[in-house]
């Protein structure tokens, strides 16, 4: 088991000709932004071996070496495997370059396999029994939220104007759910709807309830700015909390990009 593992690399040459790295993309298909180069030199790979260009990038927060080769190679270092991970890597052909990849991995797996369960068997258990269908039952549901005075709450994304997109928007005078044509790429919608916008500065804000915080939503969301950032959108993220109590904040940043 080797400790040179191969990657693919979304790199782009500067103006002064000089090739950046941007995103990681793991062998398992999970993909890494790289938010900073520290540095970059030529030097060997210690724990792996081989010479090239070794950039020191910034990953999550975490510097990391990557390594591009005279054979136009990009490739990481990992840790010395464990006899465990020597087990693991023979068994399912699956190596992480560290521990917290690896917890990463298996959340995100986790996450997956319970909202398929959930959709394959909550879902038709529900369905099967549940109690709305009995009309006496909705009736003693019904006397009993109009005598304690309940009303639906009033929600709002997906689509409908929230509290807090309201008051940034009015703040900034900017537009809202403004709508960008995906020039018909395949697996896209035809439009991307912003929830604030400035189209002649090209910046753009989103700003999230509790409902983007499932792994299946941000992979959603990063496929959207993924898109709109290629179409030359600049797009900030906020919580509805940020905005809520912390505007002016939330203004701050949103001048610092002009």
């Amino acid at each position: 088991m080797s400790n040179k593992v191969y990657v693919d690399v979304l790199a782009e040459f500067s103006k002064d000709g000089l090739l950046i790295p941007k995103e990681i993309t793991w062998e398992d298909g999970r993909k890494y932004e790289i938010t900073r180069v520290k540095d970059k030199r030529r030097a060997a790979s210690t724990r792996a071996g081989g010479v090239g260009e070794r950039y020191t990038c910034v990953v999550d927060g975490k510097e990391i070496f990557l390594f591009y080769e005279d054979n136009n190679m990009w490739f990481m270092e990992i840790e010395n495997p464990t006899k465990y991970q020597k087990y693991k890597f023979k068994k399912d052909g699956r190596v992480y370059c560290c521990a917290e990849c690896g917890k990463e991995y298996a959340r995100r797996i986790s996450s997956e396999t319970m909202a398929k369960t959930n959709r394959k068997y909550a879902s038709e258990r529900m369905k099967k029994n549940n109690p709305m269908k009995n009309a006496i039952t909705r009736e003693k549901v019904s006397v009993k939220l109009k005598a304690i005075g309940h009303k639906p709450k009033i929600r709002g994304g997906n689509g409908q104007i929230t509290i807090p997109q309201l008051l940034l928007a009015t703040a900034l005078g900017w537009e809202m759910e403004y709508p960008v044509k995906t020039l018909k790429k395949e697996n896209y919608p035809s439009i991307y709807k912003i929830d604030i916008a400035n189209p002649i500065l090209k910046i753009g804000i989103e700003v999230d309830g509790n409902s983007h915080c499932a792994l299946s939503r941000q992979a959603e969301d990063k496929k959207k700015v993924d898109l709109l950032n290629s179409l030359g959108w600049n797009i900030l993220r906020f919580k509805n909390e940020e905005v809520l109590n912390n505007l002016s904040g939330c203004i701050d940043r949103v001048m610092s990009m002009i």
